[in-house]
């Protein structure tokens, strides 16, 4: 599994509202379908404080801002740029149910 070089938060908690146990905030088959069958979950849900700043997991570009309609809120997308880690080359980290946004598309972070 790969780190990455920083943390996003200050303090990395898994999100728990709204989710039947905090299994369903980790990455992989952690959440059920309506009729109970698994269903992926395609990446960690971390919580935070309303209004608390949060930071790109490497250094990236922000290639994506979006008030989603689908639920997710504002979202961002970052596409990593770690010439040093092979494994995260063409990788993206994805934020989502963000209050707003303090970026703009293009900003090298």
């Amino acid at each position: 599994m790969t780190k990455f070089t920083f943390n996003p938060l200050k303090t990395c908690k898994l999100r728990t509202a709204g989710l039947n146990s905090v299994k369903g905030a980790m990455f992989g088959m952690t959440r059920k379908n309506k009729n109970g069958t698994p269903r992926a979950h395609q990446g960690i849900d971390l919580a935070t404080d309303e209004g608390y700043r949060l930071y790109a997991v490497e250094d990236s570009k922000v290639i994506d801002i979006d008030k989603g309609l689908s639920g997710y809120g504002w979202t961002v997308t970052l596409q990593l740029n770690c010439p040093h880690k092979k494994e995260l080359h063409n990788k993206f980290a994805f934020y989502a149910h963000l209050d707003r946004v303090d970026v703009a598309e293009g900003t090298i972070i």
